[in-house]
């Protein structure tokens, strides 16, 4: 019969054995790409989770026609490996890259993250600013001002612009990629009608900051409305207040600052920025366990030694706090001189370095807790 025929024939059983094993190999490989598509299906989604998008089954790959299939290759050639990663593991990269200049260059590295630099460079365009002004956080418009009474280029924050609407767009588009990447807006408390305005605008997490006084001094409020005011609209619209500056009380009474505090839900702000010691409770800081870090503004040089020594008591109570930092009201820094507690600071845990300052750019001491390996 045939299939006798076919059977005894040395020449079809030698074709049958190549094709099975052919097919034998072709099935290992594709047990192989299976097995990479239902890892590169679970990566994906563990990056989905993270960013709150809903998972995928599956995923489909594309298949180029002949037409397209060499100019594909021939380009995949030419890219890098971080351009061939999934968007939601760039989107991912992007929250850690903290500097603007990295950021952009980032952008310029990836055509799929090319917006964020086009939204950066429209917003710098439309209110003349540097990048640095505007990523990862966005100082919403004010008026800057020359002021000798600064170091290092530091200008003094006048009031805030109104924005118009032709800017409304380009300030809108950025402040959801900060939204959506991490970042944030330094927002002044200057007036319920500025805050209204800028509400739609404002992304989720924000910064609220004090005007300087004539002087340059930080600290103290002079808004059209009442501080507690302007931070309980903010609170009430759900935004994230990272960080807030803390009025410095006008006669230096601490109830009356930790009365404040309870007022605004300082509570909630991982961050606060303060003037004066004199005008502060450090006891208070126990009825705000989630606070992390202080910041002293201008210091005086004849602050009495009592102050420092007090704070340094209470840290060991302070389980959250992590970082203090004061930094001087003259570009000398010899109003820090008091500040120097470094063997006192290592007995609790704590230790102390020298840096400078954010806001006047003068030297600043930072009293950090030593991290437990």
């Amino acid at each position: 019969s045939v299939l006798l025929i076919w059977s005894e024939c040395k020449c079809c059983l030698q074709s049958e054995l190549r094709i099975k094993a052919v097919h034998s190999q072709y099935e290992i490989q594709i047990d192989a790409l299976n097995d990479q598509l239902k890892f590169a299906t679970e990566e994906v989604n563990l990056f989905r989770r993270l960013l709150d998008m809903p998972p995928v089954t599956s995923i489909q790959p594309t298949s180029p026609s002949n037409a397209n299939r060499d100019i594909v290759n021939r380009n995949a050639q030419h890219r890098s490996s971080i351009q061939l990663l999934p968007l939601e593991v760039l989107n991912r990269i992007v929250e850690f890259v903290s500097s603007s200049k990295c950021v952009i260059f980032l952008c310029h590295t990836i055509p799929a993250l090319k917006h964020i630099s086009a939204a950066i460079y429209d917003v710098g365009i439309a209110f003349k600013m540097r990048p640095n002004q505007i990523w990862p956080s966005f100082w919403f418009p004010v008026v800057w001002k020359e002021d000798s009474h600064y170091v290092n280029g530091v200008r003094r924050v006048g009031n805030p612009i109104p924005i118009s609407g032709k800017h409304l767009v380009p300030v809108s588009r950025l402040t959801h990629l900060l939204s959506r990447y991490g970042g944030a807006a330094k927002v002044q408390c200057h007036s319920v009608q500025y805050l209204e305005s800028v509400l739609p605008l404002l992304p989720k997490t924000i910064d609220v900051y004090l005007q300087p006084d004539a002087e340059g001094y930080f600290g103290y409020y002079s808004g059209e409305d009442t501080f507690e005011k302007c931070i309980k609209l903010l609170r009430a619209r759900g935004f994230y207040i990272r960080s807030m500056d803390i009025p410095a009380d006008e006669f230096e009474n601490p109830v009356n600052t930790t009365k404040l505090l309870q007022t605004v839900e300082a509570g909630k702000t991982l961050c606060w920025r303060i003037l004066s010691l004199t005008s502060f409770s450090f006891k208070c800081l126990l009825d705000f366990p989630a606070l992390v870090k202080i910041e002293f503004l201008g210091l005086d040089r004849m602050m009495d030694d009592i102050y420092f020594e007090g704070l340094v008591d209470i840290l060991p109570r302070l389980e959250s706090i992590a970082f203090v930092s004061f930094e001087d009201s003259d570009p000398d820094g010899k109003g820090l001189y008091g500040v120097r507690q470094r063997e006192q600071l290592l007995k609790i845990g704590w230790r102390e370095y020298w840096t400078n300052g954010g806001f006047y750019g003068y030297p600043c001491i930072v009293w950090a807790k030593i991290k437990l390996p």
